[in-house]
């Protein structure tokens, strides 16, 4: 009685040593599926170009069932060292992938989210970025915490705009006695010559801020007709609202977020130094604090 369906007991190396039987070695199908106990019917099919069942990619998805496992393999591997990567990790690992198969590479905004989802594995150990998480003590689930590539060393700005809608070189405050030769001071003045000083702590005091006043403000606030006056006000005020705090540094924060998520997607397991962390402030800063947004925020606080 010939054998049903379900009972051919196979490997795939089975199934292409029986290929290999027919192309290299002159075999029929029927000796060859004999030979090696593979269904006659599938190696027939495989020597058609039909695929295995697990390799085939299923209608209205991007990966084959085999390649959403190792995809899912990667990434508890991954979880299991401490480097849980993710979600814009995941994405450009399924795009280059995609490519290498030849396919448009664009995926669904939600794809991730759904590929997750639909494995059971994956579930519990979503990752979560530790410096946006918020403790609770009500969540029993295990959390795999991403490293995040920021180093935990305190840096200030000094931002400053004008009501024509010009953004001024900033202040760049770092935790340190004087600024080192090994922080690349150079590099950090290719990419953005601004205003480099230190404090001990790392946020201003009044000599800096002084400073600042002096080696940035004034020069840079210059009347373009040196008859014309300017004046200064230094009230000793403790805080109010300012242009920048009314969506301008709402825009600025969520360009340095992308940027920080570009940075750890290429390279989740080095630190942002300082000089990775300029480049990506300086293209933060190109994307959120532009004219428009500074004069929205000059009239919305009334000016």
């Amino acid at each position: 009685m010939p054998k049903s369906r379900l009972q051919w007991e196979y490997t795939e190396d089975d199934m292409a040593e029986a290929i290999l039987g027919i192309t290299d070695h002159g075999l029929l199908p029927p000796q060859a599926a004999q030979r090696r106990g593979v269904p006659r019917t599938t190696l027939i099919d495989r020597l058609n170009g039909r695929g295995a069942a697990e390799d085939q990619i299923q209608p209205r998805r991007r990966l084959s069932k085999s390649q959403e496992g190792r995809l899912a393999f990667w990434i508890l591997r991954q979880e299991y060292l401490g480097y849980a990567p993710s979600y814009s990790q995941i994405r450009a690992c399924v795009m280059g992938l995609l490519r290498q198969q030849g396919e448009h590479p664009d995926l669904g905004r939600n794809w991730v989210i759904k590929f997750i989802n639909r494995r059971a594995d994956l579930k519990t150990k979503m990752g979560r970025r530790l410096d946006s998480l918020v403790v609770g003590s009500a969540d029993p689930k295990r959390k795999a915490f991403l490293k995040g590539p920021q180093t935990r060393n305190w840096t200030s700005f000094i931002e400053a705009v004008t009501a024509d809608g010009r953004a001024l070189f900033p202040g760049i405050i770092f935790k340190g006695k004087e600024l080192q030769k090994q922080w690349f001071l150079e590099e950090f003045k290719q990419i953005a010559d601004w205003y480099y000083i230190t404090s001990p702590n790392g946020w201003t005091d009044d000599h800096i801020g002084i400073e600042w006043l002096e080696r940035v403000y004034l020069p840079q606030t210059t009347p373009a007709d040196e008859s014309d006056a300017r004046l200064i006000i230094l009230d000793g005020h403790g805080s109010h609202a300012t242009p920048l705090d009314n969506g301008v540094f709402n825009a600025l924060k969520a360009a340095y977020r992308r940027e920080l998520e570009k940075f750890a997607s290429l390279t989740d397991s080095v630190p942002m130094d300082k000089v990775n962390f300029i480049r990506a402030y300086a293209k933060a800063r190109r994307v959120g604090m532009t004219k428009k947004n500074i004069l929205s925020g000059w009239r919305v606080t009334g000016n």
